[in-house]
C-alpha cells in the first residue's frame, strides 16, 4: 500500500478521476432525455398542475432532512475513526465524505466507488493511514448495510400482506429482493471478515485473470488485493472490538435509512397523496439497484421505476411521476450539487499536497 503516498500515483488517480466523470458529462443529456420522455408520455399540463398544488413549505422540509441525512453520516464515521483513537478535524471531514457522496449519486455503477476515494484522500489530507482509512470505510459500509436489508425485507412483506399483484409479479419481486439481500449480505461478510475478502480476491483474480492480464495497472492485482485484505483486516478488527462506538454508529445507521424513507413519504405530504411505506421501501431498495445502470446516477430510468412502483401502490399517474421528479430533485441534483463542492474542495486541496511532494 505504500505506493498510494507517492506524487506520480496521486496525479495520476486524479487524472483517472477526471477522465471517469469527462465520460459521464455525455450521458447526462440521454438521461434527461429520458425524464423529459417520461413526462410527455404522462402528460405536460397534469404534472405541472399536480406540482403546482405541491406544499412547498412541507416539501422544503424534504431538503432539510437530506442536509441532516448528509450531517449522520458524518457523525457517523466520526465516531468510528474516533475508535481507532484517531484525530481528525470535522472541518476536513465533511467536504472528504461529500466527494465520496458525489461520486456514489453521480457516477454509474460505482454506488462504492466513492469510498475508496474516501479513505485515500482521508489518507492524503489528514495523515491517516491508508490502512486504517480503509477499515474505517468498510466498518461505515458494513453498518449501513444492515438496516437496509431489514427495510427490503420488511418493505417486501408489507407489500405481500397490502398489495395485489399477479404471480409473474410476485416472483419478479421476490427475486430482486432476495437479490438484493444475498449481495448485501455478502458485502457485510466481506467487510467483516477480512479472510472472506483475500479468498475472494483471489477467486476473482484466478476467473477473471485472462481479463485483467490486458491491463498493465492490474498486473499484479492478486498481491494488492491480498495486501488490502491484510491492512484493513487489522482496523476492522480494532473497531469492532469497541462496542462503545460500533453501537451508536449502528443506530446512527438505521436513523440515517428512516430519513431516507422520511424524505420520500414528505414528498407524498406535499402533494396531499397517501403512500405505503411498502411502496416507499420498494422505491429505496429499486433505486439503489439502478445504480448499476451505465446512467448518471440511472437519471430518467430511476424516476421511471419509482413512478412504476407509486402507480402500482394506486397512486395516480399524473402524481406518481411528479412524486418522483420532486424526490428525485432532492436525492440526485442537490446531493449532487453538494457533493461537486465537497470534490472541488477536495480536488483543489489534493493538488496544493502533490505540488509541495513534488
Amino acid at each position: 500500500m505504500q505506493g498510494f503516498a507517492t506524487p506520480q500515483r496521486a496525479v495520476r488517480k486524479m487524472k483517472d478521476k477526471k477522465s471517469t466523470l469527462k465520460k459521464i458529462v455525455p450521458l447526462f443529456p440521454l438521461g434527461i432525455a429520458i425524464v423529459i420522455a417520461l413526462i410527455a408520455l404522462t402528460g405536460m399540463e397534469e404534472i405541472a398542475g399536480v406540482m403546482a398544488r405541491a406544499d412547498v413549505a412541507v416539501y422544503s422540509l424534504a431538503f432539510v432532512i437530506q442536509t441532516f441525512a448528509l450531517l449522520v453520516l458524518l457523525v457517523k464515521w466520526k465516531i468510528i475513526i474516533s475508535a481507532l483513537d484517531l484525530r481528525v478535524r470535522t472541518g476536513k471531514m465533511f467536504p472528504i465524505l461529500l466527494s465520496s457522496v458525489f461520486v456514489n449519486t453521480v457516477v454509474p455503477s460505482a454506488r462504492l466507488g466513492g469510498e475508496p476515494l474516501r479513505a485515500y484522500t482521508l489518507s492524503r489530507l489528514c495523515g491517516v493511514p491508508l490502512d486504517e482509512g480503509l477499515a474505517t470505510v468498510a466498518v461505515d459500509r458494513a453498518l449501513d448495510t444492515l438496516p437496509f436489508i431489514g427495510i427490503t425485507l420488511a418493505a417486501f412483506a408489507a407489500v405481500l400482506l397490502t398489495w395485489k399483484m399477479p404471480t409473474y409479479a410476485l416472483l419478479s419481486l421476490a427475486a430482486v429482493v432476495m437479490a438484493a439481500a444475498v449481495v448485501m449480505s455478502a458485502f457485510v461478510y466481506v467487510c467483516l471478515r477480512p479472510g472472506a475478502a483475500e479468498g475472494l480476491a483471489k477467486w476473482i483474480v484466478k476467473r477473471f485473470g485472462w481479463f485483467t492480464k490486458r491491463f498493465k495497472r492490474l498486473e499484479n492485482l492478486e498481491a494488492k488485493t491480498k495486501t488490502f485484505a491484510r491492512d484493513f483486516g487489522r482496523g476492522v478488527f480494532a473497531i469492532l472490538h469497541k462496542g462503545r462506538h460500533v453501537v451508536p454508529a449502528f443506530l446512527l445507521s438505521v436513523v440515517y435509512w428512516l430519513q431516507y424513507i422520511l424524505r420520500m413519504y414528505v414528498v407524498f405530504i406535499a402533494l396531499g397523496q397517501p403512500i405505503s411505506f411498502g411502496a416507499i421501501g420498494m422505491a429505496t431498495v429499486v433505486g439503489l439497484l439502478l445504480h448499476a445502470i451505465p446512467l448518471p446516477g440511472a437519471l430518467g430510468v430511476a424516476e421511471g421505476f419509482y413512478a412504476l412502483i407509486f402507480r402500482t401502490a394506486g397512486v395516480p399517474g399524473d402524481v406518481a411521476v411528479s412524486a418522483a421528479l420532486l424526490d428525485r430533485f432532492v436525492s440526485f441534483w442537490y446531493t449532487a450539487l453538494l457533493g461537486a463542492a465537497g470534490i472541488l474542495w477536495t480536488g483543489f486541496k489534493l493538488r496544493a499536497v502533490i505540488d509541495v511532494a513534488s
